[in-house]
């Protein structure tokens, strides 16, 4: 998706977006208000962001075993090259086979972390909607693209009561909607 740096630009043009047409309404005055949700602490607060967290644990953990796993034995398989020559070539590519396996659970990983990611901004979203429109908010932007905000602006306490809400019946299995 998004780097940091783009999501900030993105957040501020959408903000230049909605203060330009607030200012063109003409002599219709209308109250504008902008919210802010801090998505990194709706994941370490709320038990349905940390139980994802866990997830993403349990995962690395499993994939660095299948990689021990495989690969335990290569130091062996290098001292045993060193002392004998025709060892050289079971050593050689028994490494090569391990490096092939690492970039495979790397990538793995990343995709597995890129499509939590897309799930938790859908989740995260549908809560400071809720919030949004419970408070009146015309727009709500995430904390990493705003330099200041008044406390009365942020909605993240409220998101993560929601969020823990809505996901109560899954905030420790992987089967409920992320």
């Amino acid at each position: 998706m998004f780097g940091h740096k783009s999501q900030k630009i993105l957040n501020l043009l959408i903000l230049l977006i909605f203060l330009s047409s607030w200012g063109c309404a003409g002599t219709t005055r209308r109250r504008f208000t902008v919210g802010v949700v801090d998505i990194q602490k709706v994941l370490q607060e709320s038990k349905w962001g940390q139980a994802r967290k866990e997830e993403l644990i349990k995962l690395h953990a499993s994939i660095e075993m299948r990689l021990h796993d495989a690969c335990s034995d290569l130091s062996q398989l290098e001292r045993q090259a060193e002392e004998n020559e025709s060892k050289k070539a079971v050593f050689l590519a028994k490494r090569s086979a391990c490096t092939r396996l690492q970039k495979r659970l790397q990538k793995s990983l990343q995709e597995v972390q890129n499509s939590m990611y897309v799930r938790i901004r859908a989740v995260v979203k549908r809560a400071a909607r809720r919030a949004a429109r419970h408070r009146g908010l015309a727009v709500v932007l995430d904390t990493s693209g705003v330099l200041y905000s008044t406390e009365s602006v942020d909605i993240t306490d409220e998101v993560i009561r929601q969020v823990d809400s809505a996901h109560s019946g899954d905030a420790t299995t992987q089967s409920g909607t992320l």
